[in-house]
């Protein structure tokens, strides 16, 4: 959604038509994943001045899809900071139960870790994972996230 006011209109509609005690679910993209991971799988949109500087500091891009900066089929997306997310949330109607980083810190490493075959390195990492994925740190450098909200 292009707007600021769209997404928490969207995050409203959610929180109106869940139930009371409910839970409610959100999985967003994570704007320093893409940030960390920018110079190695999207150059071009390092070299578009204009739509990276708004990339790192409003999470908005412009140029989203598009493999050369000069292609036409380009969309929007936007990237979320965990603190960004958490205040859709309004906390007198939502109480905030697990912000996740879903990859976690194998973000910037997919491809590696999707390579792995030693079964104890698989095993250490997820068991780090694990431990670590609901932390802040963790979960802002996610490529996705996870809010848990219930609704008042």
């Amino acid at each position: 959604m292009l707007k600021k006011k769209d997404r928490q209109k969207a995050v409203n509609e959610l929180i109106r038509v869940a139930k009371k005690n409910a839970p409610i679910f959100v999985s967003v993209m994570g704007k320093y994943a893409i940030l960390l991971s920018a110079i190695k799988r999207w150059p071009n949109e390092v070299k578009d001045t204009v739509n990276f500087k708004r990339l790192s500091i409003d999470g908005d891009d412009y140029n989203w899809g598009s493999i050369k900066s000069s292609e036409k089929n380009k969309s929007f997306c936007h990237f979320f900071t965990v603190d960004e997310l958490e205040k859709l949330f309004p906390k007198n109607k939502t109480k905030l139960l697990e912000t996740v980083g879903l990859e976690g810190f194998a973000s910037a490493q997919e491809k590696e870790f999707a390579e792995l075959k030693d079964k104890t390195i698989q095993k250490n990492w997820l068991e780090a994972h694990n431990l670590l994925c609901t932390t802040r740190t963790a979960a802002d450098i996610s490529s996705h996230m996870l809010i848990i909200v219930k609704k008042k």
